[in-house]
């Protein structure tokens, strides 16, 4: 378990920092790719944290997933198609009618 657990947080920093890296050279941007990295670099980090007993990591790490899958929920919920409009049809040459205007 504790070579998993090192071999873990070895590779969710190094994925870390890659992302981090590549979005600061401009070869990535803040999109899927780099969030899915924070993720699994975080998510890695997190193991080994919990495995040393290093709460505060743990606590960092575990946010650091939030923030990761939030964000990536947000990407996934903005390549939905948008809602049809529920405006009502104005007939062409029909003046805009604006609730509460006189």
């Amino acid at each position: 378990m504790a070579w998993l657990a090192e071999t873990s947080g070895w590779l969710g920093a190094l994925t870390i920092l890659a992302a981090y890296a590549a979005f600061s050279m401009g070869l990535i941007h803040n999109g899927r790719l780099f969030q899915a990295a924070n993720l699994a670099g975080s998510a890695a980090m997190l193991v080994n944290a919990a495995h040393h007993g290093a709460w505060p990591t743990v606590t960092t790490s575990g946010a650091w997933c939030v923030i990761s899958l939030v964000t990536l929920a947000r990407l996934r919920r903005l390549d939905q198609p948008a809602p049809p409009d529920t405006a009502p049809e104005v007939a062409p040459g029909q003046p805009h009618s604006y609730p509460n205007r006189p």
